[in-house]
């Protein structure tokens, strides 16, 4: 499930800095032990290179520490330095790992993890721009062109308009998607501030006879894909005319409740893109869409009208994580009227939140099935394709349950409420309550008899007080609603009680026989009403649940959290502000020159993202232009040392590359330095021409 969520964001954080800094897996002192081994790594094997290494003069010296913490790094021998790679130990911890990474860069060394689990990873470091084309097996990133997936937000509006539209069109239609995203606001602020108006007169009804025994035990799961799937239990929508075919069958025959998830690609809060989106209807119907598919992103839009409808419920699961903001973000999707089943979650004080320990709550009978497809996808790279049977019965589970799980809770919310046992001071309150209303109708009443508008009789009125004044009154508020229209029927000018049949609720009170023993005792029995007495709670009397209606209005409010232009605090990037604290203690240099190339390479990324019409964290992230800006690379291979794997749009595009360097190189010419002088080692037996020899000190 798609959420964007910092994990331990409000756990006590141990001192040490970030991407730049000293990482808390080793202390200060283990750090700076491992910066010494790189650096001599370096400079053994930049000797072999240039045939100056003397194996006696370069012996290890008795004080050099070669072991840090319990890791004992490989020994610096002849046949170790000369290799075009060094493997480091496998024992390494992915923290310890990452402090090579950010070790390696203060070194110049080209460095880079392979292994394709997490605990079967170890990190190469070469000296050699070719050093890792000698690496055995090594795992290429994926290769992704994400400016192909240009998002609604970002898109720009000349798209649609042709080459001979002006300024005045532009401005029109960028006039109508202001307006059309003030009224969603305004609609979903309307829920907000009325959560009742999210149930619907004659659709939301509550059977306490038929749901109160139910749960998810008797629902199967989504089944793995195979080719003799009968179509008609969900379909994989992979091409732009099932795209405009799901758009049809769900604006032909609207069901009422719709589950929707989403799958994303999230690099970052500022760098996310949805790769699935998954929906569940009440028909019975399902639809896997995958937007990455060739054409689909820019059809999957077409579903804005539905998801704004608010005659149609969309149930999911911490909508407020990553589903809303990625379908308002990436196809201008607007979500109205929503059940947020983690909000209902917390309302209810479920021991776990997440989805699969709520269905298990539920019932479920399929979680260890679902548990291990979401430890093994939930956090996969969602880019990858083709999409495989597992990763599309995980993405299935995520909404399969969902409408069913929606009544349960809703049952649950409610039943608190009406059936459980009221403390005495609460009945005492209720008491007094209905006694006020009873007055009140009782006068309203009359009131209206006198006018010739009202019941016939004044036994109406007693017995409407009578019902009123009620020991046995479970919820005033519940009463209060059978005064309104659904509840009593206009005949000619008079109004008169609405009757059903015997088992329409909320029952009678008034005909029930009062007692000496009803008004005195206060045994639980007597004072709580059971589920046989009553079968369909309406709209009408679900909207005076104060629980349902939290939900409902948290619910909204999750719908609200919309994507923002809200540009990323370049200057508050953890690397960045690490760097500043190592300068003052005089670690590092890094100067108001550089500072300034950090501020000028931000603005350029942004100037980039708007041609290309992406998000500027695809461009390049910030803690890649914090570390350019300190390490100041002058050719691409130099940027290699920084990050061996170039950001995609940067891969793809070798201007931007230029175009960035060129930043680089005014920026070490207004410093003094040699911005052309770079050395570029490459392994023996490589016909490639070496840079200039001459080496650029970047720190005077």
């Amino acid at each position: 499930m798609g959420r964007w969520r910092r994990k331990n964001r409000f756990k006590a954080k141990p001192k040490g800095d970030s991407a730049t800094g000293f990482n808390t897996s080793w202390s200060w002192k283990e750090r700076g032990d491992l910066i010494r081994y790189l650096k001599t790594y370096r400079q053994h094997a930049e000797r072999v290179s240039d045939g100056t290494y003397d194996a006696e003069s370069l012996s290890m010296k008795k004080s050099f520490v070669r072991t840090i913490g319990v890791v004992e790094m490989p020994v610096l021998d002849q046949r170790n330095v000369s290799a075009p790679y060094l493997a480091l130990p496998r024992t390494l911890s992915s923290k310890q790992r990452l402090a090579v990474h950010e070790s390696c860069v203060e070194a110049n060394l080209y460095h880079v993890s392979v292994g394709e689990n997490r605990d079967d990873r170890y990190l190469v470091i070469s000296i050699y721009a070719d050093g890792f084309d000698h690496l055995p097996n090594i795992e290429k990133p994926l290769k992704f062109s994400v400016h192909r997936y240009k998002p609604w937000y970002c898109r720009s509006m000349t798209l649609d308009m042709g080459v001979e539209s002006t300024v005045s069109d532009v401005q029109q239609e960028m006039a109508v998607q202001a307006r059309a995203e003030q009224l969603a606001r305004q609609s979903i602020q309307k829920l907000i501030d009325q959560p009742g108006c999210c149930l619907r007169d004659g659709i939301d009804s509550m059977d306490f006879r038929i749901w109160a025994n139910k749960d998810l035990s008797g629902v199967e799961p989504p089944a793995v894909w195979d080719s003799s799937m009968r179509k008609s239990e969900w379909t994989l929508v992979d091409t732009p005319s099932k795209m405009r075919a799901c758009i049809s069958e769900l604006s032909q025959s609207p069901p009422l409740a719709l589950a929707f998830d989403v799958e994303s690609y999230n690099k970052s809060k500022y760098t996310q893109l949805t790769c699935l989106l998954q929906l569940s209807t009440d028909h019975g119907m399902a639809y896997v869409i995958d937007p990455l598919a060739p054409g689909v992103f820019e059809e999957v839009g077409g579903l804005a009208p539905i998801f704004a409808d608010p005659d149609i419920v969309k149930v999911g699961h911490s909508i407020g994580g990553l589903d809303v903001r990625s379908l308002h973000r990436d196809f201008g999707i607007f979500v109205i009227n929503a059940f947020d089943t983690y909000e209902a979650a917390k309302v209810l004080c479920l021991e776990s939140h997440g989805l699969a320990a709520v269905c298990e709550h539920y019932g479920m009978k399929y979680t260890d099935l679902y548990k291990s497809l979401k430890n093994e996808y939930q956090t996969c790279d969602w880019r990858a394709r083709p999409l495989t049977g597992p990763m599309i019965q995980y993405g299935r589970f995520d909404v399969h349950f969902l409408i069913e799980l929606r009544m349960l809770m809703i049952r649950d919310l409610t039943k608190t409420y009406l059936f459980e046992i009221k403390p005495a001071e609460e009945l005492h309150e209720s008491r007094m309550v209905a006694d006020t209303l009873a007055a009140i109708n009782s006068m309203a009443i009359v009131k209206m008899e006198e006018q010739g508008i009202g019941p016939p009789s004044s036994n109406a009125a007693e017995s409407t007080c009578h019902g009123l004044a009620s020991d046995d009154f479970i919820e005033p508020l519940n009463l209060e609603s059978d005064r309104k229209n659904d509840n009593w029927l206009v005949e000619g000018n008079h109004f008169q009680p609405q009757v059903d049949d015997e088992t329409s609720f909320p029952p009678t009170w008034s005909n029930r026989p009062r007692t000496a023993s009803t008004e005195s005792s206060s045994s639980s029995d007597e004072r709580k009403s059971s589920l046989s007495e009553i079968s369909n709670a309406s709209a009408a009397v679900l909207r005076l649940q104060a629980s349902l209606m939290k939900v409902l209005s948290w619910s909204q409010l999750r719908c609200k959290d919309l994507w923002s232009d809200r540009k990323e605090p370049f200057l508050k990037q953890k690397d960045f502000l690490s760097l500043l604290q190592r300068a003052r203690r005089n670690e590092v240099h890094f100067g108001d020159s550089q500072i300034a190339l950090y501020e000028e390479l931000v603005a350029w990324r942004d100037r980039v993202a708007t041609r290309l019409e992406c998000l500027s964290g695809f461009v390049a992230p910030l803690e890649l232009l914090v570390v350019i800006s300190w390490q100041r690379p002058t050719c691409e291979e130099s940027l290699r040392r920084i990050t061996y794997y170039l950001p995609d749009v940067l891969a793809e595009h070798a201007g931007l590359v230029q175009e960035m360097l060129f930043s680089v190189r005014r920026s070490l010419q207004g410093d003094g330095f040699d911005p052309e002088a770079s050395k570029v080692y490459w392994y023996a037996g490589q016909n490639k021409p070496p840079s200039r020899i001459s080496k650029v000190e970047l720190s005077p």
